[in-house]
C-alpha cells in the first residue's frame, strides 16, 4: 500500500505541484517528499483509484516491526476526499501477500484490506494470521489489530501521497540547517513496487496554489474564480515504475484540466512571456519519461485566453513584440507538442514599447508597437492569415548633395525619418525565413527635423575664376519642403562678391526661389527631385552672375536623391505624398516564397548602399 500511493504521488508531483504563489529562482529539482507535500496542498476535493503489482522482499517499518511481501500480490485504493482531506478510503490485496512482521513474541499479520472514514477512524479492517499466529490471531483478533494499529493509519492528503498510511511516529522536525553530508539511502517499501497504474485521479485544486505544465506553461490557480471553482484537475490513466537495479525510473500519465489561472509563465517555440490572468478551456495533457528521466510533456486545449504583461512574443514570420500589460493571447484548439511546437487558430493583440521585424537577414526595430490579427492559423510553428502591424518608427538615411563644381565638395548628412508606420499582412504558411509575407504599408515623416538637417547640407561656399578670377560664392539655404501633394520648393540666399584686401569690387546678390517635381523610382525604390525651375530675383549690376545661378541650381538639385529605401527590405516605393509639415510614403511588402537574399541584396549595384538597418527606435546621438 504504501508503495501504490508513493508511486502515484511520484507520477503527479512531476506535472502537478503546490506551492506558494510566485515564479521560483532556478529551483534545485524537487525531492520525492517535497513534491507530494506539494501536491497534497493542492487538492481540494476529489477522488482517486490506483493499483500497484509488489515485488516479494522485505524492509524495515517501525522499531521491532517490518512490512514484507510474499509473492506477486497486486494492491488497490479507492479514497475521496473533502476540504483538503481524506474522507473515505479503501486499500485491498490480492493474490499475494503485505505482511506486517513483528520480531519475538510479537504477531505477524496478513493484511487483506482497510477501510476508513472521516471522522470515525478506521471502520473496518480485514487479516488473518500467518504461522503459530494463524489460531491466535483468529481467537484473538485484538492482538492483529494493535499490531496494525502500531503503525500509525494516516489520512490527511499528503502523507497519503507519500505512502504513509501506515508509519511509526514522525521523527522531530530538525530546528538547524540539514547536515550538508550526504546520507546513504535507506530501504523503503518502494523497493517493493514494481509497477503503479493510475486508473482514475479526478481533483478540485484549491484557489492560489502552483500548477506547472512544463515545458509550455506554468501558473497558479486562479485566487478569485469568476466561475467559483480554481481548476478542476483529473488523470485518466498512468503508469509509475520507479527505479531498479539499471532500469530508471519511468512514468507516462494522460490528463485533462479545466479552469482560471494568474501568476502564470508561457514558453513555446521563440515565445517566453508573464501570464497575469486567463483561462484554460477542456484543456488535456501527455507526459512521458524521456531521456536522461526527463518528463516530455505535450498539451492541448480547447481554448485558451491569456492576459499578457511581459516577455518576448514573435509571430512566425519574423514579427515580434517586448511586451507591455494589457497584451492578450487567446488560442482555439491549441496544440504543444513536448518539443515546443506550436498549432492552434492565434487571436492576437500584442502592445510593446519596443519590437522589430526580422526576415531574411533584414530588420526593422520599432517602438510603441500594436500587433493585430483576428485568426491566425499556426501549423507547427507556421503561420497564415492576416496580420496588423502599427509602430512608431525612426530611420537615419544619409543625405548627398553633389555640387557639379569641382572646388565644393560632396556632402553628406544622416536625415532622420521618424513617425507613424503601419502595415497590413497576409502570411501564407510563414515561419523563419520561409513561406510569404505580402502586403501593404505607409508611413509619415514630420519635415521640420528634415528641413533642418538638409539646410546645413546645401549650404556652401567657395570661390571660383568665371568671367573674373577669385570670385566668392555664398548659398546660404533658407527653406526646403514640400510644397504641395507631388512638388517641392527650395529657397536660398545666393552671394557672388569680388574683394582686392578689404576693398569690395562688386557684390551681387540672389534670392533663388526653385520648385521641383517628387518623382518616384520603383525600379530604384525611391523618390527624387525632378525638373528644377529656379526664379533667380538677383539684384546687382553683374549680369552674368544671373546666367551662372539658374543652371548651377537646376544641376545641382535635379536628381537628388530625397529617401531610398534600405536595399535589404523588400519593400517597394509605389506613392509619396508631401503636405506643409509631413511627407507619407506608400507601397508594398513582398517577402515571396524563394525570395532569397542574394537577389534582393543585387539591388545594391543599382541604387547604391543604404543602410542595412532601420533603427527605429528614438536614438539621442549619431
Amino acid at each position: 500500500m504504501r508503495g501504490v500511493l508513493l508511486g502515484l504521488a511520484v507520477s503527479l508531483a512531476t506535472i502537478v505541484r503546490g506551492q506558494e504563489p510566485g515564479p521560483p529562482a532556478a529551483p534545485a529539482p524537487p525531492s520525492a517528499a517535497s513534491s507530494i507535500d506539494q501536491l497534497g496542498a493542492l487538492v481540494k476535493d476529489g477522488r482517486l483509484r490506483v493499483e500497484a503489482d509488489l515485488l516479494a522482499g522485505s524492509v524495515p517499518a517501525i522499531p521491532k516491526y517490518a512490512l514484507e511481501v510474499r509473492g506477486a500480490p497486486k494492491t488497490s485504493i479507492a479514497a475521496e476526499a473533502a476540504d483538503g482531506r481524506v474522507t473515505r478510503m479503501r486499500f485491498a490485496v490480492e493474490n499475494g501477500q503485505l505482511i506486517v512482521r513483528g520480531k519475538g513474541l510479537r504477531p505477524k499479520v496478513s493484511i487483506e484490506s482497510l477501510e476508513f472514514e472521516s471522522p470515525r477512524g478506521v471502520t473496518g479492517m480485514t487479516f488473518h494470521g500467518l504461522g503459530i499466529w494463524k489460531p491466535i490471531v483468529a481467537i484473538f483478533g485484538g492482538i492483529a489489530r494493535s499490531a496494525v494499529r502500531k503503525m500509525e493509519f494516516r489520512t490527511d492528503i499528503p502523507s497519503v501521497l507519500k505512502g504513509e498510511i501506515m508509519g511509526g511516529a514522525r521523527p522531530p522536525t530538525p530546528s538547524g540547517p540539514p547536515t550538508p553530508a550526504p546520507q546513504p539511502p535507506s530501504a523503503s517499501f518502494m523497493d517493493l513496487v514494481r509497477e503503479v497504474r493510475i486508473n482514475e485521479l479526478v481533483v478540485t485544486a484549491f484557489e492560489g496554489r502552483r500548477m506547472e505544465l512544463e515545458p509550455f506553461v506554468s501558473f497558479d490557480t486562479a485566487a478569485h474564480p469568476q466561475s467559483g471553482e480554481a481548476m478542476k484537475v483529473s488523470i485518466d490513466h498512468g503508469v509509475f515504475r520507479p527505479a531498479h537495479a539499471e532500469e530508471p525510473t519511468f512514468l507516462a500519465l494522460a490528463g485533462h484540466i479545466d479552469g482560471e489561472i494568474e501568476n502564470g509563465q508561457m514558453e513555446f517555440e521563440k515565445n517566453k512571456c508573464v501570464v497575469t490572468r486567463g483561462s484554460v478551456r477542456e484543456g488535456a495533457f501527455q507526459a512521458e519519461s524521456g531521456e536522461h528521466g526527463r518528463l516530455a510533456t505535450s498539451f492541448s486545449a480547447k481554448s485558451l485566453f491569456f492576459e499578457l504583461s511581459s516577455g518576448d512574443f514573435v509571430v512566425p514570420g519574423g514579427m515580434g513584440v517586448s511586451l507591455d500589460e494589457g497584451s492578450t493571447f487567446e488560442v482555439a484548439d491549441a496544440k504543444v507538442s513536448a518539443a515546443g511546437h506550436f498549432s492552434g487558430v492565434a487571436k492576437l493583440d500584442l502592445t510593446g514599447k519596443t519590437g522589430r521585424v526580422s526576415r531574411r537577414g533584414a530588420t526593422i526595430s520599432a517602438s510603441n508597437i500594436h500587433l493585430k490579427t483576428p485568426g491566425l492559423t499556426i501549423l507547427d510553428g507556421r503561420a497564415t492569415g492576416p496580420l496588423e502591424l502599427s509602430f512608431d518608427y525612426q530611420l537615419r538615411y544619409p543625405f548627398v548633395v553633389k555640387y557639379p563644381i569641382p572646388e565644393i565638395a560632396e556632402k553628406k548628412l544622416m536625415l532622420d525619418f521618424h513617425g507613424p508606420f503601419a502595415t497590413t499582412l497576409m502570411l501564407s504558411d510563414a515561419g523563419g525565413d520561409e513561406g510569404e509575407v505580402i502586403g501593404d504599408y505607409l508611413f509619415k515623416a514630420p519635415w521640420p527635423p528634415i528641413e533642418e538637417a538638409a539646410l546645413v547640407v546645401l549650404a556652401a561656399k567657395w570661390q571660383q575664376d568665371v568671367a573674373i578670377k577669385k570670385v566668392d560664392f555664398t548659398i546660404a539655404p533658407k527653406m526646403f519642403r514640400p510644397c504641395g501633394i507631388s512638388c517641392f520648393i527650395l529657397g536660398f540666399e545666393f552671394t557672388a562678391e569680388k574683394r582686392s584686401g578689404k576693398k569690395r569690387l562688386f557684390s551681387q546678390f540672389c534670392a533663388p526661389v526653385g520648385k521641383a517635381e517628387l518623382f518616384v523610382d520603383k525600379a530604384a525604390r525611391a523618390f527624387v527631385l525632378k525638373d528644377v525651375r529656379v526664379e533667380t530675383h538677383c539684384k546687382g549690376v553683374v549680369g552674368w552672375v544671373v546666367n551662372f545661378v539658374a543652371p548651377l541650381f537646376a544641376k545641382t538639385y535635379s536628381d537628388t536623391v530625397l529617401f531610398q529605401m534600405p536595399a535589404d527590405l523588400p519593400m517597394t516605393i509605389d506613392s509619396v505624398r508631401g503636405g506643409a509639415e509631413w511627407i507619407e510614403i506608400g507601397g508594398k511588402i513582398e517577402w515571396e516564397a524563394g525570395n532569397s537574399k542574394s537577389q534582393v541584396s543585387s539591388l545594391r549595384s543599382q541604387v547604391g548602399a543604404p543602410p542595412d538597418t532601420w533603427n527605429l527606435r528614438p536614438e539621442t546621438g549619431d
